[in-house]
């Protein structure tokens, strides 16, 4: 193995340590915690709710159990809305709309559209006899 070789083996060798590194420190912080487990007052009323033990047990003033407290979940987006012009006959029957109001040909008020379940194949209307899918 001549010098040029060498001195790039030693380059990717450093530079993989150094990228694991910092990777490992990256994969680290999303690490979830690994201390002790907290425990809280479910809500109740009493001044202790939220308050937060460090062992379980029953809350020093209502008696109720304390509960694990966990970290709370990332917050989903907001699915988007949209709205579309009852079956009424009219051009834009099943047409899509992104705001609330009334349809442009008909008049009548948009509706929003909510989304369908996933369908397992066994639930819904019955079919038609001879109807395929």
């Amino acid at each position: 193995m001549c010098d040029c070789h060498r001195r790039y083996f030693v380059q990717l060798g450093l530079l993989a340590i150094g990228s694991a590194s910092v990777a490992g420190v990256a994969f680290a912080a999303d690490a979830p915690p690994t201390g002790k487990k907290v425990y809280t007052c479910p809500p109740c009323g009493c001044p202790n709710d939220g308050k937060e033990f460090p062992e379980a047990g029953a809350c020093s003033a209502c008696g109720m159990p304390l509960v694990e407290k966990v970290a709370a979940a990332a917050p989903q987006p907001a699915a988007r809305k949209v709205y579309t012009c009852p079956p009424c006959g009219c051009p834009n029957d099943g047409k899509e709309f992104p705001e609330a109001g009334a349809c442009s040909a008909c008049g009548m008020p948009l509706m929003e559209k909510v989304a369908a379940a996933p369908s397992d194949g066994k639930s819904g209307p019955p079919k038609a006899p001879g109807a395929t899918g």
